[in-house]
């Protein structure tokens, strides 16, 4: 049971969740995203894997190598700065080359895409804080900001598939709910911090989106 729930630790994880959210938000089948191009999609995917999965995997890899981190759940709070820094970094690229590259697509492309990947940045921010005094789930956060911002797009955008969102919801219902079971199962955080970061990341991403809140 415990390789199981390691497993899901490192397939649900911060330097995966952004990819899972932007295939997620394209399944919701909603009108406007009819109107976009499979090579957006793809595009989207491209900058998303390369900057907010691969790179930062790279990085971390490096650090590991080096004993600036310890372990590759990054359990020692301190190690966490450097991580939090470089992934603050490289999905703040994501996002500035995204806005410039399809800025001319901004009448086709709904608010509640750009909030959500904003809203992202600002979990960041909001984690990196935190943890100078508390060691918050970054996974619960992730789950959760995934699920809070799909959700809410699921309600605000228009001619959402009700089918497709239902399944959409619920998978990602599951997967924050087994993830944060392997949380706490591994030990790797106490209730508190994984109730946390998945309330917190909730709430971030779902009001980002509501009021459409991104630069």
């Amino acid at each position: 049971m415990q390789e199981f729930f390691r497993a899901v630790s490192m397939l649900f994880q911060p330097f995966t969740m952004p990819l899972i959210g932007a295939y997620a938000m394209f399944q919701l089948g909603a009108t406007r995203l009819e109107y976009l191009t499979v090579e957006f999609e793809l595009a989207t995917y491209y900058f998303l894997a390369l900057l907010t999965m691969l790179v930062p995997i790279l990085n971390f890899v490096i650090l590991r190598k080096y004993g600036i981190v310890s372990d590759l759940n990054v359990s020692n709070q301190k190690e966490r700065l450097p991580v939090f820094l470089f992934t603050l970094f490289y999905f703040g690229l994501c996002y500035y080359f995204m806005r410039s590259t399809f800025r001319v697509l901004d009448s086709i492309i709904p608010g509640e895409y750009y909030a959500f990947m904003f809203g992202s940045l600002i979990a960041i921010v909001f984690a990196f804080v935190v943890n100078f005094w508390w060691k918050i789930s970054l996974h619960a956060m992730c789950v959760g900001g995934v699920l809070g911002g799909v959700f809410c797009s699921s309600l605000t955008l228009f001619g959402v598939n009700l089918n497709s969102a239902v399944q959409v919801n619920t998978i990602l219902i599951l997967i924050t709910g087994i993830t944060c079971s392997a949380r706490l199962v591994m030990n790797k955080h106490t209730p508190a911090q994984v109730y946390a970061g998945l309330f917190s990341g909730f709430a971030i991403l779902f009001f980002s989106v509501k009021y459409h809140i991104f630069l």
